[in-house]
């Protein structure tokens, strides 16, 4: 279930980031957000139920370098609830971390990836996290590819 206040959360912190960028800069970078809880789909395949988390630093660079609008981030837990496809990833710094695919495409009709890290601990909590390493829009198809390398863990079937 997604959290009620990550939305008006996520507004406040692209708000803070767009106005006086530099000198919150920092501050943002370390703020977590909360998405909600692990979707089903996701405990089906190992994951714990944690919360699942976005850091600013992560928002920030979606934004900002890889062209992810604030409505596309504002509906990141239904990517995550509902992919196109689960991929293991290919990354040898997250071995254990999984590429979600998403029916979402830019004007370019390049997928949204969302990769996550699970039972991540952040900073200095003891608390651990599933985390969203990264949310950016894959240029090609790399279904082919990755589908051939193996890493295809499971697939919507649609009509």
């Amino acid at each position: 279930m997604e959290d009620p206040n990550y939305r008006v959360a996520l507004q406040l912190l692209i708000k803070s980031m767009e106005n006086g960028y530099e000198e919150t800069k920092l501050a943002n970078h370390s703020l977590t957000l909360t998405l909600g809880a692990t979707p089903e789909i996701l405990l089906q395949y190992g994951y714990c139920q944690l919360p699942i988390v976005i850091t600013g630093k992560v928002i920030d660079k979606s934004i900002f370098d890889h062209g992810v609008t604030k409505s596309v981030l504002e509906r990141a837990y239904k990517f995550i609830e509902s992919p196109k496809a689960i991929y293991h990833s290919n990354n040898d710094d997250a071995p254990d971390g999984t590429v979600l695919m998403s029916y979402e495409l830019n004007k370019a009709n390049d997928p949204l990836i969302v990769a996550i890290h699970p039972n991540k601990q952040l900073g200095r909590r003891e608390q651990l996290f599933n985390n969203i390493a990264s949310i950016y829009y894959k240029q090609g198809n790399p279904e082919v590819r990755w589908k051939k390398l193996n890493l295809l863990r499971w697939e919507a079937f649609r009509k």
